[in-house]
């Protein structure tokens, strides 16, 4: 479990559960002890401070997490905490001085500590955060207070400081600590009458009622027993100790409900504005309530021989006239409400028009988009669609908006799929595709394929879908692939025949050449029965390739380079071929004249390079370099004429290779210094498609 957060056993049920039973416990023990008051004092020395110790523990939780999540909140929680900290040393020393010492607690060392609990708990009350408010609304606020306040003197001073200052049987120290008792009861007092009017009216006011609920408590219990010691009527465990311990518990249910709020994210609320009244209607009523107690208390003085009848009626003036202030700065306040009011509904019928405006503009667009459009809830259903999607689906908007679902148009094939798409798209929506294809079925099982568009509308979980038609274009792709098919088989039969009758021509010339029997005229025949073959060769790789525009280069020169030894019938331990080609493919524009001249040129050297056996090498190598190539085929043989110019040459060979250079937009150039070395320079030319 991670300490930083609240446990998930610290809520205000569990706190409700053990609050009953602490009371519970409480009131059997008196019923059970009410004959014995040494039984009664050891329960109460004991059981009171057990309760304190409960309520300080769980308030100095409550600031912890504050400190860790509510950093506003944390002093005042502090504070309270070890206020009632304060309180729980003053009962234990209480109950040592009563039960351990046998002297009589009151008053004694456990007093400072008592009294230190009222000034430390009504700082941590005021520290606490609180709404803002107006100017006049927080004159009003002075005025109930001191409204309350005054009339809170005037009860504290007829039943409680006057009967102290004319009983002579108290001693000074005891009638000072009872007055001083009653004084810090005004100290929380006051505490609670800003919980009632600064605290209540904020987003999470549950700790702020039992923090009334407890201090409310609290000075009552506090009025009765200085009534007690000032008749010398108290007892140590008695049932009075019950609203002390009833107090504690609701102060502990504060610190929980803190701590719960702290867990469900409510301060994360924002404040009220300045101008929203306080929740509870009721509480304008205190100040009233108040005036009226006053107005019995006057009344009812002039029996009270210790009570000034004068000094009472000077108090009840003064709470008049503070009352009839308030009520001026209430009109006051009235009116600048209706003001703001006015204000508010013009400004709100302004916002209602523009959000017409907007929502008719959003639906324009929404229905002429010129694609079916939905939109999609979270649970599946279609609330909304264009008319568009009524002519895609076959059925009307009001029979599809609230009440199918997007799955019932959806083919088995691809439900799955994209449920599996819409759930990820709420979690994450970057792993989810936004364009796809599927089958869509119509009112009327017409199967249709479907290009989808999809998004998930800001701020919300609806998904946002555009629709597109796309049958006829896959009926067209799929006549389009299967002409395309049909047309590659066509043109591959046409290369397999071309190649088939190129070599019917090459076998015709290798029988007609058995019959020549000059050396000249059957040297003519060997060189064209080559050239057949070369460009056999390029329609063989053709129709047996997967691509019917490209060939691989390496392949197919040493097909070429191969059958130019078998037919000149040469030694490769005299003469060795060495290719050396990348991987280039190219069009058939550009091999076919390339094949041929690879075959004029390695020709010309096995004829005339190596002469009276000699032996050599002849390289054919194809580079590439960005767009442009570079055929080098060269020897080591005996070399040509130093006077010899490619571009003035009569023998058929090399004319052949001038041809095919300038064919392919290519650039020969010749080095003589090392036997023979051609380099041809050219670019790939364009691919005529031919289908």
């Amino acid at each position: 479990m991670n300490k930083n957060h609240p446990n998930k056993y610290f809520n205000l049920r569990n706190g409700f559960i053990l609050s009953a039973i602490i009371i519970a416990i409480n009131i059997i023990f008196l019923i059970i002890g009410s004959g014995d008051e040494n039984l009664k004092i050891l329960f109460g020395d004991i059981y009171a401070p057990l309760i304190n110790l409960i309520t300080t523990i769980i308030l100095f939780y409550a600031a912890r997490m504050s400190y860790l999540h509510h950093r506003e909140s944390y002093r005042g929680w502090a504070l309270i905490a070890i206020g009632q900290l304060m309180f729980l040393l003053g009962d234990l020393i209480w109950g040592i001085f009563e039960l351990g010492l046998g002297l009589e607690p009151f008053s004694s060392i456990a007093d400072i500590f008592y009294l230190a609990y009222y000034p430390l708990f009504a700082m941590g009350i005021f520290l606490l955060p609180k709404n803002p408010f107006s100017q006049i609304r927080q004159f009003k606020t002075i005025l109930d207070i001191s409204i309350i306040i005054l009339t809170s003197a005037l009860i504290f001073w007829i039943f409680l400081i006057s009967p102290n200052l004319f009983n002579n049987s108290t001693d000074i120290l005891s009638l000072v600590i009872s007055i001083t008792y009653v004084i810090l009861d005004f100290v929380l007092l006051f505490a609670l009458i800003i919980l009632l009017f600064e605290k209540l009216g904020t987003s999470s006011k549950k700790p702020f009622i039992f923090l009334a609920a407890g201090i409310g408590v609290q000075i009552i219990s506090d009025a009765i027993y200085s009534y007690q010691v000032a008749e010398l009527s108290y007892i140590s465990g008695g049932f009075l100790d019950i609203g002390w311990i009833l107090g504690f518990v609701l102060i502990a249910l504060a610190g929980i409900a803190h701590v719960e709020n702290i867990k469900l994210k409510k301060y994360s609320q924002p404040i009220i504005s300045e101008f929203t009244p306080i929740e509870s209607p009721w509480l304008s009523y205190l100040p009233l309530f108040w005036i009226f107690i006053a107005y019995l208390l006057l009344a009812s003085s002039h029996d009270l021989f210790h009570v000034n009848f004068y000094r009472i009626l000077g108090f009840g003036s003064i709470i008049l006239f503070l009352a009839i202030i308030r009520q001026i700065l209430s009109l006051r306040e009235n009116r600048e409400l209706y003001s703001d009011a006015k204000n508010e509904i013009a400004m709100r019928k302004k916002i209602e028009k523009a959000l017409k405006q907007s929502e008719s503009h959003y639906k324009s667009i929404f229905e002429n988009t010129g694609t079916a459009t939905l939109i999609i809830e979270d649970d599946n259903t279609i609330s909304m669609v264009n008319s568009e999607f009524e002519m895609l689906s076959g059925f009307k908007k009001e029979e599809i908006e609230g009440k199918m679902s997007w799955t019932q148009f959806i083919a088995k094939d691809d439900l799955e799929r994209m449920k599996t798409y819409h759930k990820l798209r709420r979690a994450e929506p970057d792993v989810v595709p936004r364009n796809y294809e599927f089958k869509f079925i119509d009112r009327k099982k017409n199967m249709k394929n479907i290009f989808l568009t999809v998004s998930i509308i800001p701020d919300t979980k609806k998904s946002l879908v555009s629709l597109m038609d796309i049958t006829t274009r896959k009926e067209s792709e799929k006549k389009l692939k299967s002409s395309l098919k049909e047309k590659e088989m066509l043109l591959r039969e046409i290369h397999h025949r071309v190649k088939n009758n190129l070599q019917i021509i090459s076998s015709l010339l290798s029988l007609q050449s058995r019959y020549v029997k000059d050396e000249n005229d059957l040297e003519i025949f060997k060189e064209s029965q080559n050239r057949v073959k070369s460009i056999s060769y390029i329609h063989e790789y053709l129709y047996q390739s997967r691509k019917m525009s490209k060939i691989n280069v390496l392949d197919y020169i040493r097909r070429v380079t191969t059958d130019l030894i078998y037919a000149y019938n040469l030694d490769p331990e005299r003469v060795h071929i060495r290719i050396e080609i990348e991987k280039i493919d190219l069009n058939i524009e550009t091999a076919t004249p390339l094949g041929l001249i690879v075959t004029e040129l390695v020709s010309n050297s096995i004829k005339h390079a190596f002469p009276h056996n000699q032996k050599g090498e002849i390289i054919v190598s194809l580079s590439c370099d960005n767009d442009e190539f570079l055929l080098t085929v060269s020897d080591n043989g005996v070399g040509i004429p130093e006077d010899f110019d490619i571009e003035k040459t009569e023998t058929l060979g090399l004319k052949l290779v001038n041809t095919l250079v300038k064919q392919i937009d290519g650039v020969v150039e010749l080095d003589k210094t090392k036997g023979t070395n051609f380099k041809i320079k050219f670019k790939e030319l364009k691919y005529i498609e031919r289908i």
